[in-house]
């Protein structure tokens, strides 16, 4: 229980990279400048176009997500490809107890995605005969839509272990995303009991959850390549 205890603070001073003591310790310039009325809000406004110009820079689509505007832009080179309002969030409690300074450089570089997971395929494979002529192809009948009609939900772990969600917004309170999360949970209590008895603090994953209409988050996740990258905007 100890050890589960500590599990989010551990993960406040590696996002910060600073002890706590020491902070206090060392004058800040920067933490005094923030605290002016305003100051902050225009410095997390930059810190986000620093980190949109860095996601521009890599040469594969990246995920931008600004929940304050309530958009999530599927982009290549500062151009958005594919645009979805967001329709609901959550974020975990964790980002709330940054302070300014680890906020601002936490959230001016994009976040590398590690791991892709989704309940439907990311690449499907459709097997078809191809037809012998053109007489045949002409009465091939049209194909129907190929996505299965099941709940979709979209898991991306990021590099400094924080956790994205992308869900559907059709779904929401409904059982089947209550059963997903539930699945999600249980993962994590195991991980929280196999490090307690190996006297270890188990990692926090803080989480950020959006919910956006089904088409949009099935096209965002399979237009986004294995090695992507994203960037928030809470």
């Amino acid at each position: 229980m100890v050890f589960t205890l500590q599990a989010p603070f551990a993960k406040i001073r590696q996002l910060t990279h600073t002890d706590d003591a020491l902070k206090e310790e060392i004058p800040n310039p920067a933490r005094v400048y923030n605290s002016v009325p305003g100051i902050f809000h225009l410095n997390r406004e930059k810190a986000f176009m620093e980190a949109k110009i860095k996601i521009a820079q890599k040469d594969s689509a990246g995920l931008i997500i600004d929940i304050s505007d309530s958009l999530a832009c599927l982009g290549l080179s500062g151009i958005c490809l594919h645009e979805s309002r967001i329709v609901d969030f959550s974020v975990s409690r964790i980002f709330q107890s940054l302070d300014r300074e680890s906020y601002l450089e936490i959230f001016s570089t994009p976040f590398h995605i590690l791991k892709q997971e989704a309940t439907l395929a990311k690449e499907p494979i459709v097997v078809r005969v191809a037809p012998k002529d053109t007489a045949e192809a002409a009465q091939t009948p049209p194909v129907a839509d190929t996505v299965p009609d099941k709940p979709l939900f979209v898991k991306l772990t990021t590099e400094n272990g924080t956790i994205v969600y992308l869900c559907d917004a059709g779904l929401r309170g409904a059982g089947a995303e209550k059963r997903y999360f539930r699945k999600e949970k249980a993962k994590t209590v195991w991980n929280y009991l196999g490090s307690a008895l190996r006297f270890k603090i188990p990692e926090y994953l803080p989480s950020v959850r959006i919910c956006l209409p089904r088409e949009d988050v099935l096209s965002i996740y399979r237009g986004l390549p294995f090695d992507a990258y994203l960037t928030l905007n809470l």
